[in-house]
Order: C-alpha cells, then structure tokens, then sequence
C-alpha cells in the first residue's frame, strides 16, 4: 500500500451492501476516482468524450488494477467487459474479462441472485448512456465478518472513434467509511 493504491491485497470477495442505497454524486469523492476523472478529461480536447484510442493505459499504471472497460454492444442492449481490472477480480473473487451482462452470473457466495446480478450491471451501464457524461458513485461493500467499507466509482464515457458512447472506462475504489461522532 506504500505506492499511494487504494488497491486491498486481502482477497475476500466482497458484494454490494443490498440494505443500503447506492448515492450518486456530483463529482468524485476518492482520491483515486478524482485522478481517474482528471487523466480522462485531459485527453478530451474540444469533445464530448475522448476516444478509446486517445486513452493510454501506461500512463495510469497505478491506477490500472481499478480500471474495467466495458464495450457498449447494440446501442446499449447489452454491454462486456473487455477488461476486468486485478483489484477487481480479487474485490469480487473472479474476473468478469470477457462477460457479457446479459450473461452475467452471479459472484460466487453473493446474497443476490444471478437475475438480479444482471439487473444491476444493465442499469449501471445504461446510467451512464442517459446521463451522457460521467457517472459518480458511492456504495457501501461488505467484504466479510460485518466489516462496512465504500466503493467509489468514477464511470467515463469514451467513444469507439465517432460521437457516440462505445465504451466505458470505469474506477473502482475502496475507503473505510466516515466515521460519524455519537
């Protein structure tokens, strides 16, 4: 953890927190969400959304085991993701390199169902399209023995070459909770 990552070595699968709601922000609310959001509107230039091809992993290497790409198949009708970053391979116990969400089971020892699994993944991705800019969110994870931490996302529409949304480069990262004073 000394290189500044929010990455978490401890592999226990960790599922969202169903009891509570998902907040949507106005901006990014982790350091590393924020570095992400700020490398990704460097490379837009005058444009909507930068292209895949502007996007260079090498140059947020730190961040890359946080990164998922997911391709936006048939205008949104369904999505895949093309990356599946390490960190979130170890934060959910497998990588989803690969799936489709209309696919989608799910993760091994999840309260949810794998309908609900799909659910989840369609409407975050579809999020994205209608807001037709970045998405930022906060969710409380369970990663085990009751312990509470917040997943904060920062999901970035890229485009394919054209003008319209092909794909989504999207953060992941994890923060203990605020601590609220009694």
């Amino acid at each position: 953890r000394g290189n500044g990552s929010s990455f978490n070595p401890v592999r226990t699968a960790r599922q969202i927190d169903t009891e509570r709601k998902t907040d949507f922000l106005a901006a990014p609310g982790h350091p590393d969400a924020i570095a992400h959001y700020h490398y990704r509107q460097g490379k837009r230039g005058g444009r909507a959304f930068p292209g895949r091809g502007d996007i260079s992993p090498s140059e947020f290497s730190r961040l890359l085991p946080h990164i998922t790409i997911v391709e936006v198949l048939e205008g949104g009708r369904d999505f895949r993701f093309r990356l599946y970053g390490s960190a979130m391979a170890a934060m959910t116990g497998h990588d989803r390199t690969g799936e489709y969400f209309s696919k989608l089971e799910a993760a091994p020892g999840a309260k949810i169902s794998s309908e609900e699994t799909r659910r989840y993944w369609m409407d975050y991705g579809r999020q994205v399209l209608e807001a037709q800019g970045p998405v930022f969110t906060k969710a409380p994870l369970i990663p085990g023995a009751g312990e509470r931490i917040m997943l904060h996302s920062a999901v970035l529409p890229l485009t394919a070459g054209g003008t319209e949304i092909g794909q989504v480069l999207a953060g992941a990262f994890t923060r203990a909770p605020e601590r609220t004073q009694a």
